[in-house]
């Protein structure tokens, strides 16, 4: 068995797995496999009901530097990570989950870089995104987003790979147990309104997998709501270490969050935070937003009608008369707007992001393609493109896009002759509807607002 050497600083690897028998074993690997091998991996087992203990069980077996630890009941992330790293004995420490994987020379590379700059406290690099079965996907527009620290308050620009020294979990006292789902991405906010010192390695040393199973796909109303409670919190601290546009776009996306779940008091409260302790001047947060907070509803709610029946008109004048339409808007818009006499409008998933029959996205989408083969993909559910890999490639194989823009993306999902010839007259339009890029979001009501990234991993807990 291996055992540890003399060759650098010891590093400690906290794992947290709560069922996650699917890809748990290639995680466990791509650790053992660090070229850098002055290590120990805490396997922290969150009450799986799975064959998860005895993968971890066989692993310890096999190689000493495998320390696993049980939960009697599930923790969640947050709580198995402060677990995980309370028994941890490095010097310098990270986490990963239980379906991603490092590259072999991620941690001698991370390890070197803290070698040779003392100043520096946490190393981090860029990322590979995977889908479920291993395989490499398209880089979306603009990358990954990681690493420009500077750019922290509006999205996690540190991401999913990472290593820093044990003197900034001892400051910061661990991760938030009440931030469960945005608890890393909080992690690197009070590291930073701290003073510790990030550095980027322009590399991919890390596989990234995204899939319709993880928590970022399944909960993104919760994790837009941690979110907001994470930003409320971290922001303020920050703001003396943000140039003026950085702190308007930051506060700004704190506003669309509670716009988003439509609570106008919650955003007029995080209007006065920018404010009086952001130091953001209230122009700098734009007309627009501020008339969502403070306008009356009647004039709010004649705006966003407005607003949908330009939308709407777009769709009827790519549409033929009798199509029914498929609408993927995550509850924001309605479907009741883009209805007409001779069509109907079928919702394919709720605000909650689970389809109505619980099905995933795409198979609701499959099923409902014969009767309504029209899709009207919204500005808030763009993440979705993102998210979830197979519905990107059976829009690329088996429909055609009609119309794109940075509100909505219209696809004829029978391109190859049951669009047209089944209702006499063709589509109008040809589009190419590319990925949407990670930290842009559009609002409920189609106007464009910045999106603060949650933390980039998945995870399988409940």
């Amino acid at each position: 068995m291996p055992a540890r050497g003399s060759a650098g600083p010891l590093v400690s690897i906290v794992l947290p797995t709560h069922n996650g028998r699917d890809h748990l074993a290639d995680s466990i690997e791509s650790c053992l496999a660090q070229t850098y091998r002055d290590l120990e991996l805490l396997l922290v087992d969150d009450a799986s009901t799975d064959e998860t203990p005895s993968i971890i069980a066989s692993y310890a077996r096999r190689d000493a530097r495998i320390r696993p630890l049980r939960n009697p009941t599930n923790l969640k992330v947050p709580a198995s990570l402060n677990r995980g790293f309370a028994a941890a004995r490095g010097e310098l420490l990270t986490w990963t989950s239980d379906d991603n994987c490092y590259a072999p020379e991620a941690l001698a590379t991370l390890v070197a870089h803290l070698d040779a700059h003392p100043d520096v406290d946490i190393a981090f690099s860029d990322y590979t995104r995977i889908d479920e079965h291993g395989r490499p996907l398209p880089e979306r527009p603009g990358g990954t987003g990681i690493g420009d620290i500077d750019k922290l308050p509006l999205t996690d620009t540190v991401g999913a790979c990472f290593l820093y020294r044990r003197a900034v979990h001892d400051a910061l006292g661990g991760y938030d147990e009440d931030l469960f789902l945005v608890e890393d991405y909080d992690f690197w906010l009070r590291a930073a309104a701290a003073g510790f010192r990030y550095a980027f390695i322009d590399r991919s040393l890390y596989f990234y997998r995204v899939h319709e199973g993880s928590l970022t796909t399944r909960r993104s109303a919760q994790i837009h709501h941690a979110l907001e409670r994470c930003l409320t919190r971290d922001l303020p601290p920050l703001s003396s270490r943000m140039d003026a546009a950085v702190r308007a776009r930051a506060f700004g996306a704190l506003v669309d969050l509670a716009l988003e779940r439509g609570d106008r008091p919650a955003a007029a409260r995080h209007v006065l935070l920018a404010v009086l302790r952001g130091r953001v001047a209230p122009a700098a947060l734009g007309a627009g937003r501020l008339a969502s907070v403070f306008e009356p509803g009647p004039l709010r709610e004649w705006r966003l009608r407005r607003r949908l029946r330009r939308l709407a008109r777009r769709v009827f004048d790519l549409v033929p008369s009798g199509r029914d339409v498929v609408l993927l808007d995550d509850g924001r818009w309605g479907a009741h707007r883009f209805r007409t006499r001779s069509r109907r409008v079928i919702p394919l998933a709720h605000p909650d992001g689970i389809t109505p029959t619980g099905e995933t996205t795409l198979d609701a989408l499959r099923r409902i393609a014969s009767s309504a083969p029209v899709l009207v993909v919204g500005a808030p559910a763009f993440w979705r493109l993102d998210a979830s890999p197979p519905l990107v490639e059976y829009l690329h194989r088996h429909a055609r896009c009609l119309s794109s823009d940075e509100r909505m993306r219209i696809y004829d999902l029978e391109p190859d002759g049951g669009g047209a010839a089944s209702s006499g007259r063709p589509f109008k339009g040809s589009a190419v509807c590319a990925p949407e890029s990670p930290d842009r979001r559009v609002g409920t009501d189609g106007a464009s607002a910045h999106w603060v990234e949650p933390a980039a991993r998945n995870r399988r807990q409940p």
